[in-house]
């Protein structure tokens, strides 16, 4: 063979794998080179006169794998080895990192495989516990892994020194080599990589060892906190000299400098400092250590930041300018978020430093908007300096709540502060606070301008942020900026409004003569772009974010408000600024048949109504009571009549500016859709809803929407009804709801009819018109169902129960239209869920079960046969959306029985009433034929099998509880026949945890249920780990011993009364008028024979001949969930029903559910017709 044409074949090749159109061709000649004879001693050459890296590191990669095969069989054996031979692990490291030349490498690298193996991400899994594991990384972090580090350092000094410059300017070398070639100084960066970030195992570690899973404020700040940040985990104490040792913290700092121009080497060293400026309080011994710390630190991130402080060309032309800015900003943020505030206000640098912080978070927010290319589009370099903006930005939020609460502490703040230390030092909060305060404002300012300039660029880019607004976007930026701002309050207010007032008048300017005052054909879409992003600012500067809680005044803002009291409230900042945007406001809501309503922009609508939705919740109709201390001028401007405002005026204007914009924007979904959520939060505010309800101008507002309704864009049909029927469900007068509900309700029923009683219906029922009519009629149907409580559930129910018959007509004619029957069934689900049963009478829900049942048996005829994989093979996005809806319709059904809502009085039920179980049962009889298993290929629709079947186990555990508790009161007569069905579950749980796959997610479900069956059949538990343990081999019996012998302390003989209490069975024995007393199965009672698990379970004695039809009933419950009920009023275990929660499945699973159902159902409620049910 021609080595050298070999050579060159080979290379070309691997050209071609880079590439997709020749990689086929590279794979050829790859695979018929593997078949060529004497390719071995080819492979020789190649690897020796290659000088390509994707060759060169096939040699990297057969040494890693090598060690990493060392590695594991290290700590597969280390349970065999004494105490001295295990110490040869870190003899043979040493004496190869000693020896020079290639040994060095083999040394480091099979350290760095050791750190990989025993550590808690990278270990192999090579059928060990997780006990083994444990016990390894114990071992390895006590003994071997600080000794690694003190290897790793020595060697990291001795390549530092080829690289390092003398003070008279010559190299130490006469040829100074090239970082990027040194392997050995890379797999050394790399371990120190891996020691510094390795996972330490602590004292107080809560979760169950082996787990290797850590609480998560050990390694975040408090979740307080703005931002989460990142912290370097807590080095044991025997660290300390080495981690403090001043030329060890040097040398890192030298050697990022050395190695800039690798960006691999630069990466892991700037992570290594990263972890070293975060070093936790605790690892101190006494103040100077803290100090000498402080000074190396920040003396190191200084050097850095003049390092950053070259010219805009000189850092363009560095691809790493935006990595090593980035790893400055969060070495910064780790050191100033970890070192308590008072510790670090006494050094003396500190203030120097937070000035060069000042500057830098400064020079970020300009290049963010500098960085353009010649087409205004932002460069990569940009990016890198938002993301680092970021970075700072926690930081002074960070300051700025930790100064203010050391100032006033707050007693809900888990951020811990040590009082007897900051009284015992000279810390001066105010002091502190005095330059956070000019900080904050520089920052605020800069964001702003910075936002402007940016705007004027953003029209030269497609606003893409996969669906997301920009306050979702930006929220927690805005959120930041909104608390430094609200520091200086009236000076950041004071920007904003004249900023947006200037805006004002050149808008309205341009709105009246139509030309740009520079002439700018961009002119208008920048002068939209910055007033957006003017009002986003505004908005998270005035509130604050939050759901389902009253939101209140910001205490800055409102201190503010009440100092500029004698100014009065045209004055006042908080209220000049809100009444500038409702001003803007106001100009872009004009008639959309004007020529100006060709200038108006729908993002800064949309901005807007967004503003005004999170606005008015908390400064229209202002409520005094919520606070101690009121501003005159915001109830003057904003509050309740009664309080001599005038707030119901701008609600009403609201009202009115809402219709002007439904028709300027009638094509247009984004703004409408934000005019709706603004209405629907106006709804959920009792004030505001009350405000609405009252004025003269919600009737036409009423009237106006139901009008328009043909003319408004389908999919804002639903929420618009939703929201108009919840507002109008708040009227206290019951005249006065009917009437707005009439409005409605012929708005909705105009538009279904229109097309069912068209005379060519039959004809032309699949015209894109007629389809269009009887969607969007669906859609506000589910949309009155969604709004259903329990102060409209007779009106919504009388309105829709007319047209229940028309529903399943649609089914019938629409079987062949998904989208149609989805909205259906969607229709029935949102009824049942939201709908209250217990305003129904038993009529009219024997209507609405026999309607369900109907829509079942539609659909099964419609859909039975039908190839229903093809919805995969045709690429739809949610296949099977109509059996998931199905099956979630059962699911609400099932809720409402277990919560009583849907059953009648007993004196009114017939032999011949429907009931819930009757539909349940019989629709899923009526869509078991319709799947199959290439369902469970998709993932939503594989989740839901997976969480049911984890129900199995979460309702074993209050089964369990109710007999360990009567055995606790010595009543186990009452309990005795439960007793085979425990031993089973019992067996079966043992069995998988043991000796079967089985999910992680599934832990805390099995493990409550063990607990609870251990408690109640502790006995037949012992005899049957005493069987489990005889059959295993010989060698682990002793070891399996030892964790059952555990297991079982650990486990108590009585369980807390609190656990207890909902399971007691005095209730059964004394007789229950609700629940007759049970008693053991007879032998001659009917079963049904689950082989699987070989059982026979007993049959109710009122059904004469079991099921014959198993198979079908365990698929029945494969897909039926189970509930474990936890009201304390019912003491007994609960039947059938649903929680979500993860499971992964078991072959016996589907056995195990039937015998809860049946077990539960059967034996507790033997009047609870089983077999009647499932033969529907």
């Amino acid at each position: 063979m021609d080595f050298s044409a070999a050579h060159q074949q080979i290379e070309e090749a691997c050209d071609d794998m880079q590439v997709p159109a020749t990689r086929l061709a590279g794979e050829q000649v790859l695979l018929s080179f593997k078949q060529a004879s004497g390719n071995l001693e080819a492979c020789k050459y190649i690897l020796v006169d290659s000088k390509m890296c994707m060759i060169l590191s096939l040699a990297n990669y057969a040494r890693e794998q090598l060690l990493h095969a060392i590695s594991v069989i290290t700590k597969r054996s280390l349970d065999d080895y004494y105490d001295e031979e295990k110490q040869a692990i870190l003899r043979q490291v040493q004496e190869l990192v000693n020896s020079t030349g290639y040994s060095q490498q083999i040394g480091i690298g099979l350290a760095n495989a050791l750190t990989d193996e025993f550590s808690t991400i990278k270990s192999s899994n090579v059928g060990v516990t997780w006990n083994f594991h444990k016990k390894s990384k114990d071992f390895f972090e006590a003994n071997i892994l600080l000794p690694f580090f003190e290897i790793v350092l020595r060697v990291l000094h001795q390549r530092l020194q080829l690289y390092t410059v003398k003070e008279n300017g010559t190299k130490t070398n006469s040829h100074r080599p090239d970082p990027r070639d040194d392997t050995l100084l890379a797999i050394s960066v790399a371990l120190a990589e891996k020691i510094l970030t390795w996972d330490f195992s602590g004292p107080n570690d809560t979760v169950l060892a082996g787990t290797f899973i850590k609480e998560e404020n050990d390694c975040m700040l408090p979740e307080d906190e703005l931002f989460m940040t990142a912290r370097t985990r807590a080095f044991p104490p025997h660290w300390r000299s080495i981690l403090l040792n001043s030329d060890v913290l040097q040398m890192f700092f030298t050697l990022l400098k050395a190695v800039q121009e690798s960006e691999m080497l630069a990466h892991r060293t700037r992570q290594c400092l990263i972890q070293l400026s975060g070093l936790r309080i605790e690892i101190f011994e006494n103040e100077t250590q803290i100090k000498e710390y402080m000074s190396i630190i920040i003396r190191g991130i200084m050097s850095f930041i003049n390092d950053l402080s070259v010219d805009l060309p000189e850092r363009s032309a560095s691809s790493e300018y935006g990595p090593r800015l980035l790893g400055v900003t969060q070495m910064i943020r780790r050191f100033l978020c970890t070192i308590p505030l008072d510790i670090l206000c006494s050094n003396s640098e500190i203030y120097s430093f937070l000035q060069e912080v000042a500057q830098l978070t400064a020079i970020c927010l300009r290049e963010t908007a500098t960085d353009k290319d010649g087409l205004g589009y932002l460069v990569e370099e940009s990016t890198w300096s938002m993301e680092a903006f970021d970075e700072l930005l926690a930081i002074w939020v960070k300051l700025v709540q930790d100064v203010q609460n050391y100032i006033n502490p707050n007693p809900y703040s888990t951020h811990e502060i040590d009082l007897t230390r900051v009284q015992m030092s000279s810390f001066n909060p105010a002091g502190i606070m005095g330059f956070l305060t000019e900080a904050s404002y520089h920052i605020t300012a800069t964001y702003i301008d910075t936002r402007i300039e940016m705007a004027k660029f953003s029209i030269f880019e497609e606003d893409d942020y996969g669906g997301y607004k920009d306050w979702d976007t930006y929220g927690d930026q805005l959120m930041s900026i909104a608390i430094l701002g609200r520091v200086v309050g009236q000076k950041a207010l004071e920007r904003l409004h004249g900023l947006l007032h200037e805006r004002y008048s050149r808008l309205k300017t341009f709105f009246h003569s139509g030309v740009a005052i520079d002439g700018s054909n961009n002119y208008l879409n920048s002068l939209h772009e910055t007033t957006n992003w003017l009002i986003l600012i505004s908005g998270f500067m005035l509130t604050d974010s939050g759901e389902s809680e009253t939101l209140l005044v910001p205490d800055a803002l409102m201190k503010l408000s009440i100092s500029q009291s004698n100014l009065g409230k045209n004055r006042d900042q908080v209220v000049m600024l809100s009444k500038t945007i409702i001003e803007i406001l106001e100009l872009f809501s004009l008639d959309a048949s004007t020529v100006e309503a060709s200038h108006c922009s729908p993002r800064v609508a949309e901005t807007l109504f967004w503003f005004l939705e999170r606005w008015a919740k908390t400064y229209l109709l202002i409520d005094e009571t919520y606070y101690s201390s009121m501003s005159q001028n915001l109830i003057a401007a904003f509050g309740k009549p009664t309080s001599q405002g005038v707030g119901i005026q701008i609600l009403e204007m609201i009202i009115e500016l809402t219709k002007r914009n439904f028709v300027l924007w009638n094509a247009d979904v984004d703004p409408l859709l934000q005019i709706v959520r603004m209405l629907n939060s106006f709804a959920k505010e009792p004030a505001l809803r009350n405000g609405l309800l009252q004025s003269e101008k919600f009737i036409p507002l009423i009237t106006f929407f139901t009008d328009s309704l043909n003319s408004l864009p389908e999919m804002i049909h639903n929420i618009l009804v939703q929201t108009i029927t919840i507002i109008i469900s708040g009227a206290s007068d019951p005249d006065l709801r009917l009437n707005y509900f009439e409005i409605l309700a012929q708005a909705i029923e105009k538009r279904l009819l229109n097309a069912l009683q068209r005379p060519d219906f039959d004809q032309k029922y699949q015209q894109a018109e007629v389809m269009s009519d009887i969607m969007s009629a669906l859609e506000m149907f589910d949309g009155l169902a969604l709004a259903s409580s329990i102060s409209n559930s007779a009106m919504v129910f009388s309105f829709c129960a007319k047209y229940f018959e028309s529903f399943v007509r649609i089914l019938q004619y629409y079987q062949n239209c998904p989208e149609v029957i989805v909205l259906v069934l969607q229709f029935f689900k949102s009824f049942v869920s939201h709908i209250e049963f217990s305003q129904l009478t038993t009529e009219q829900t024997q209507l609405v079960y026999k309607t369900i049942g109907e829509i079942f048996k539609v659909y099964s005829e419609a859909n039975l046969g039908k190839n229903m994989s093809k919805l995969i093979e045709e690429g739809n996005e949610e296949p099977y959306s109509d059996i998931s809806t199905l099956l979630g319709l059962l699911t609400e059904l099932i809720a409402t029985d277990l919560h009583g809502f849907s059953k009648p009085d007993s004196a009114q039920d017939t032999s011949g009433s429907l009931n819930v179980p009757n539909i349940v049962f019989y629709g899923i009889n009526q869509l078991v034929p319709l799947l199959n298993r290439e369902m469970l290929k998709i993932p939503r629709m594989c989740g839901g099998y997976i969480r049911l079947v984890s129900n199995g186990y979460q309702a074993i555990t209050p089964l369990a509880l109710f007999v360990h508790n009567g055995e606790r009161k010595e009543n186990s007569l009452a309990v005795q026949h439960l007793y085979p069905f425990l031993d089973k579950f019992l067996q079966i749980i043992l069995e998988c945890l043991l000796f079967k796959d089985f999910e992680a997610s599934l832990i805390d479900p099995a493990a409550e249920s063990l607990v609870a069956l251990i408690c109640a059949r502790r006995n037949f538990y012992n005899s049957l780990v005493s069987s489990i343990i005889a059959q295993q081999a010989p060698d682990i019996r002793n070891h399996l011993q030892e964790a059952f012998y555990n297991l079982s302390i650990s486990v108590p003989e009585t369980l807390p009364e609190s656990v207890l209490r909902p399971r007691d069975v005095s209730v059964l024995l004394n007789g229950s008028p609700e629940r007759p007393n049970t008693t053991s199965p007879s032998s001659s009672q009917p079963c049904l024979v689950l082989p699987n698990l070989n059982m026979r379970i007993p049959i109710p004695a009122k059904i004469t001949t079991p099921p014959t039809t198993a198979p079908e009933i365990i698929n029945v419950f494969v897909l039926l969930p189970l509930l474990d009920d936890d009201d304390d009023d019912l003491p007994w275990p609960p039947a059938v029903g649903l929680v979500p929660s993860p499971f992964a499945g078991v072959d016996v699973s589907k056995d195990v559910l039937v015998l809860v159902i049946v077990t539960i159902v059967g034996i507790f409620d033997p009047a609870f017709d089983v077999g009647a049910k499932l033969g529907v």
